[in-house]
């Protein structure tokens, strides 16, 4: 049985909240800083399957949120790009939620960062991995999928 629910999101709360820090090193700022996360929303996208050479793809994107007192990115700019704060975020990633560990975790594209989060992603490219990810969803207990209102709103 798979617990992988396509278009879907669950949000992953740490006990403690992640304290990254920023080397200042980005292309959007050259704050160094220490950057709280207290709330992680983890969306599986839509999976595709290439007939032509064999092979599956499935993204799965994270937003990780801090408050903005924090981070203001009216102030510091864009978390994007900073070396040692995506360094921090995914160390401490895999002490929190260590089913997850095996994962490696990347920033998305500039346009898709937020006010209040970063935007990160793993893609998922066999069936081995999708197999894991399904297997890795198993261990985390009490996780429910949310359906996003673009989702609902689609089958009006």
């Amino acid at each position: 049985m798979t617990f992988i629910h396509e278009n879907r999101y669950t949000v992953l709360t740490p006990k403690t909240p992640l304290l990254c820090m920023t080397k200042g090193d980005g292309y959007w700022s050259a704050t160094n800083r220490t950057v709280a996360t207290s709330k992680i929303e983890m969306e599986v996208g839509e999976a595709s399957v290439s007939l032509w050479s064999f092979s599956v793809h499935l993204p799965i994107h994270f937003r990780a949120f801090f408050p903005k007192r924090s981070w203001d990115t009216d102030k510091y700019g864009l978390i994007y790009t900073d070396s040692l704060w995506l360094k921090d975020f995914r160390e401490q990633f895999k002490t929190r939620f260590p089913a997850l560990a095996w994962m490696k975790i990347d920033y998305t594209e500039q346009g898709m960062q937020g006010d209040n989060y970063v935007s990160l992603v793993v893609h998922l490219d066999s069936m081995g991995q999708i197999k894991r990810f399904d297997k890795s969803l198993m261990a985390m207990p009490d996780m429910k999928w949310i359906e996003p209102k673009w989702v609902a709103e689609l089958a009006d």
